[in-house]
């Protein structure tokens, strides 16, 4: 996990990390865990607009290899990285 090359700060990460995983193959094992979120009240951060930046990141890692083999389209990708 450590040679991972991550690119995304905030709520981003999860998503970078999790297709990253995925495009290596690497097995991914589910925990139980106990966990109680904050609610706005109390500092909880998180809005609709995380999850729509979570959205662009799946989208841009899953067509970035296919976009990248269209000599036309490289300006596009760069876009898509930041």
């Amino acid at each position: 996990l450590r040679s991972l090359e991550l690119r995304q700060n905030g709520f981003g990460i999860e998503p970078e990390i999790t297709a990253k995983i995925c495009k290596q193959k690497l097995r991914v094992y589910e925990l139980p865990i106990a966990y109680y979120g904050r609610t706005y009240a109390e500092g909880k951060k998180i809005t609709w607009r995380d999850g729509f930046k979570a959205i662009r990141v799946d989208c841009a890692k899953a067509l970035l290899p296919l976009l990248r083999r269209l000599p036309a389209h490289r300006l596009l990708c760069s876009a898509l990285i930041q």
